[in-house]
């Protein structure tokens, strides 16, 4: 009896509801059932489709590929005695092998070199001698070659061996694949390495092996758990090799979603792509699964050649009336001038060419379930896109933010301007949404603060390094860090002029010189001294042991025990964290020993589940290490930190970060990836430009995927076809609506940009199936943007652009001054309270109050201070504060001159006379720059001199250090443009009054 059911079908959501009562269970002790799918993302879905019917996911795990083959073999000693996994190496073993033998070889512990293409690798891995005088830590640019390379090796080492046993056999008989090839692909070393890892000692095995040992063990079938595959083709051919070995114990369910319409419904074998119409998208776009099919086909069979598992058809046959509808049924039954055959479009009893002339005929002006919206720049995108998902809330009281998925490809480059703009802004609406898909180490506060602390090791403790350490929301929880003691610090340590190094010592060691300035200690010297002498007079200036010291005196209670913590901090790192980069252990040892690192300095926040995820995760990395390690020969070989160091900042960096809960926070935004095929009312697509997608791959010159890809007897695996069928997939999970966002104009030089190919085949395809449109029908679908979110069109109410944003509409009121400004403004009345209370933004204008420094501010750079408190742009025009870590001119020059005593002899000294008299002092000084000359670090040490000046300057007014006015920006409504309409900024100052335009 056949054990291994395949379902086919293109419809996730049908799948579930036919089959739902796989994933129920039979009683209290009925056996687990173990769910393979492609991503976390996948299975979370489907978890929450079995919580709604059963209440709970019990006894079900949600496993992917590797890990279920791992869960499946350890389920059952008879099985775990007869595969041996500890022998099996995944992938992550299978990289730091490659990167010890790589290291070795590059110590000369092991001599390989002699082979051409393994010299070409080592070389490149060194570097050359200028990218080495060029690296200033300790060798981290030499090792990140060195691990990305291993990283690359070995993954290629574990596809060989997943999907082509071709290869492999090939290699156990030291034969070579690419004997008859033009070019051998780099795979005469290729195969030396992986013949020293898998046949020199024989201590690893082969996934040949595995399935070897599934063959030849005897179980009875009660004895292993339940079997689900869903909603995936991708598995490798291993993969699926032991999945139908495993078959012969246990039943296995495997559901395929087939979205090209593959089985053929008289033969029930895979249906080849209709290569002679060049609009068919399964020609272009089905190519991974119909290659995974074949496989199926071919090698699932009994000794007569007769297909040995079960297949099901599950295509779902009823599409909805609509252009999406249309577009779907099409590709699933294709005929053979492009017309549906097979298709129902709800209560219509029409098919074929008369239901798209119905469709022509009747709803194309209004129909818009696919829309195609070309804008000038990823800003635009995001913003039309927003006035979009509004208006279809708008419409669709019924519609829920979790139904509604924005994918791009690669989220990460549109993570901040969704944020940005989905959050309550000028147009009043918030729009939650959450984010996968994002770099781990970006995203995760408890990761970044074991960077940024690992990172100090041999480091110059530069000051920018030191407060990004303690700035860490993780660090600051564990010796209770707030954002007083954060500012307090900063100004404190640039007052006193500590810029990097804690001392003489370590300065000279890292060869940098001692500078002008002194190190973090002998700052702390002044900060003493200034406690030692708080209430003793004239005692800025002293001798210590023949050194004179200038004192640092603060008069606040409490500081003391706030310079306190600082300097407890920063000398605990610098005797532990520094030394570590002259350290060598054993990795195991290197474990217990970084654990113990981050426990003293990092502590998750209270009640902070991702925090605690996040150390949970750190503990499993360090984990994995140590098994990695374990199943070395050189287990207890020593390594250097930095070493160390890499292989826990890969294996951070490995993982894949988010914001807000998938599924549950509002909208849900990824990167389009394979088999992300998760069903939503609304689809919108950011970033489909040509060059931008489908993605392709950069082949290194030693993959051999470039050559297996092509042999015919081969599995496709091409990360290009992958991309392509992932829009199949898309087209699909769509229900109701599917928008494609691209560039298509340059909004510098106004030059036209071409979207993506597969944009182009989509379109093109639309129109082959509506040929009453007459070519037509793709270009009503598509919209073109201004530049200008104030366009007159998005407020017309009749040229079919529309804006929410109340802020552009009063932009645009005041840019056009001419012309009938009813119509302009007329869909402003379209404006309305949205289903989650979003209040629209009052129409009055707060006066904010600022304070002296604000104006001055304004007075250096008039663009930034207007940009910052009109539209919140926060333009950087100087460096600050933080990053100030490079050499001044000696100070000694202000202590010998007796400018503090100059300056500060009374309150009421003249602020003109002082610069004046300052100015007199430094002008001879050779110490400082002509540049800066009687300028420089003046703020530290005139205690707002220079501040009062420029305001008697610009304002011709009189005040004293003692003045506390405040001041108003008043503004004009409107946006300003140049002249008359630019807003006037009244600044009000007691006594005296001036007006600025």
């Amino acid at each position: 009896m056949k054990k291994y059911n395949l379902y086919i079908g293109n419809s996730q959501e049908s799948f579930f509801e036919k089959y739902s009562g796989i994933f129920q269970p039979k009683g209290i002790f009925s056996r687990p059932l173990i769910v393979v799918v492609e991503n976390d993302y996948l299975g979370k879905w489907l978890k929450f489709k079995v919580a709604r019917i059963s209440g709970i996911c019990a006894n079900i795990d949600f496993l992917s590929p590797d890990n279920a083959i791992r869960a499946i073999i350890g389920s059952v000693p008879e099985l775990k005695n007869a595969c041996d996994l500890s022998r099996f190496l995944f992938k992550d073993e299978l990289v730091y092998l490659v990167y010890n033998k790589l290291k070795n070889m590059l110590n000369k512990t092991i001599s390989c070199e002699k082979d051409a293409e393994f010299s070409l690798i080592l070389n490149y891995i060194r570097g050359d001698e200028k990218e080495k005088q060029a690296e200033t830590d300790n060798g981290k640019s030499f090792l990140d070659r060195l691990y990305d390379t291993s990283k690359n090796i070995g993954y290629l080492l574990y596809n060989y061996g997943q999907n082509y046993p071709n290869l492999i056999e090939k290699w156990k008989n030291n034969q070579n694949y690419t004997q008859d090839a033009d070019d051998d692909y780099g795979e005469n070393w290729q195969k030396h390495l992986w013949e020293s890892i898998y046949l020199k000692d024989g201590r690893y095995s082969t996934f040949s092996d595995i399935l070897q040992g599934v063959r030849s063990a005897g179980l009875p079938e009660a004895s292993l758990p339940g079997i689900c595959i869903y909603g995936t083709a991708f598995l490798s051919v291993n993969q699926m090799n032991f999945f139908y070995e495993i078959s012969r114990f246990a039943r296995v369910e495997h559901f395929m979603l087939d979205t090209v319409g593959l089985i053929n419904e008289k033969k029930d074998c895979p249906r080849e792509q209709n290569t002679d119409n060049i609009f068919d998208l399964r020609s272009s776009l089905g190519k991974l699964p119909l290659d995974h099919l074949k496989y199926i086909y071919k090698n699932f069979t009994d000794s007569s050649g007769n297909l040995d598992i079960n297949l099901i058809k599950c295509y779902k046959n009823n599409f909805p009336n609509t252009i999406l509808g249309r577009l779907q049924s099409s590709i699933i039954f294709p005929s053979a001038n492009g017309a549906a055959s097979c298709i129902n479009f709800g209560a219509s009893k029409k098919s074929g060419l008369n239901a798209a002339a119905g469709i022509v005929s009747s709803s194309m002006a209004t129909d818009k379930t696919i829309g195609f919206f070309s804008c000038t720049g990823k800003f635009r995108e995001v913003s039309v896109l927003k006035n979009q998902i509004l208006q279809m809330l708008d419409n669709d009281k019924s519609l829920w933010l979790t139904e509604i998925a924005i994918m791009a490809p690669d989220i990460q480059e549109y993570a901040d301007l969704l944020e940005t703009t989905f959050s309550k802004g000028s147009d009043g609406y918030n729009l939650p949404l959450n984010i996968i898909d994002l770099k781990y180490e970006g995203e995760s506060p408890f990761f970044q603060g074991v960077e940024a602390l690992l990172e100090l090791a041999g480091r110059a403790f530069q000051r920018d390094e030191i407060f990004t350490l303690l700035s860490n929301p993780c660090v600051a929880q564990k010796f209770s860090i707030t954002k007083n003691d954060l500012q307090f610090w900063l100004e404190g340590i640039s007052e006193l002029n500590m810029k990097w190094g804690m001392d003489d010592s370590h300065r000279e060691e890292l060869k940098k010189g001692r500078g002008n300035q002194a190190g973090f200690e002998q700052g702390f010297e002044r900060i003493f001294s200034g406690m030692a002498f708080l209430n003793e007079k004239n005692t800025e200036i002293f001798s210590l042991n023949s050194k004179t010291i200038l004192s640092h005196t603060d008069h606040e209670k409490g500081h003391g025990k706030q310079w306190g913590r600082f300097i407890y901090i920063l000398r605990s790192l610098y005797s532990d964290i520094y030394p570590l980069a002259k350290v060598r252990l054993p990795v195991c040892r290197w474990v217990l020993l970084l654990e113990h690192i981050i426990n003293f300095y990092i502590k998750e926040r209270e009640d902070n589940l991702r925090d605690q995820g996040d150390r949970k995760l750190l503990e499993n990395f360090f984990s994995n290490i140590t098994k990695m390690v374990k199943k070395s020969k050189n287990k207890d070989q020593f390594v250097d930190f930095y070493t160390m160091r890499s292989l826990v900042f890969q294996q951070l960096g490995g993982q894949a970060g988010k914001r807000g809960k998938f599924l549950t926070d509002g909208i849900c935004c990824s990167s389009i990836k394979p088999s992300r095929n998760i069903p939503f009312k609304v689809i919108c697509l950011l970033g489909m430009n040509e060059g931008s997608f489908p993605r392709g791959k950069s082949y290194s010159s030693f993959d051999l995927t470039r050559y297996l890809e092509s042999h015919p007897d081969e599995l496709t695996t091409s990360p290009l076809n992958s991309d392509r069928f992932s829009i199949m997939e898309i087209i699909f999970a769509a229900a109701e609506k599917l928008q494609i966002y691209y560039t298509g104009k340059d909004n510098i030089k106004n030059e036209i940009l071409q979207p993506s190919i597969i944009v182009t085949e989509i379109k093109k395809y639309i129109d082959f199936c509506f040929p009453q449109g007459a070519g037509e029908v793709s270009a009503n679908l598509t919209q073109e943007h201004p530049l200008q979110s104030f366009d007159k069109r998005y407020f017309s109410g009749t040229s079919g652009y529309f804006s929410y944003n109340r802020q552009s509409m009063e932009a645009a009121r005041a840019y056009y001054t001419s012309g009938k400004t009813a119509d302009v403004f007329k869909q402003s009345d379209k404006i309305k309270e949205y289903i989650y209370d979003l209040s629209i933004l009052d129409k009055s204008v707060e006066i904010p109050v600022v304070d002296l420094k604000s104006i001055i501010s304004f007075l250096l750079n008039p663009a930034k201070e207007y940009l910052q408190e009109t539209a919140g742009l926060f333009l950087s025009e100087q460096e600050s504060v933080l990053d100030d870590i490079y050499e001044d001119a000696s100070m000694d020059l202000f202590y010998k001159g007796g400018i503090y005593q100059h300056l500060y002899a009374d309150s009421d000294i003249n602020p003109v006379k002082a610069m004046g008299d300052f100015k007199k002092i430094t002008a001879g000084a050779s110490a400082l720059p002509e540049d800066i000359r009687g300028d420089v670090e003046l703020e530290h040490f005139s205690n707002g001199i220079l501040w009062l000046t420029l305001l008697q300057k610009y304002f011709q007014i009189k005040l004293n250090l003692k003045s506390q006015h405040r001041v108003k920006f008043k503004k004009k409504s409107g946006l300003g443009q140049r002249g008359k309409s630019c807003p006037a900024i009244e600044l009000n100052l007691d006594p005296g009054k001036c007006r600025l335009t």
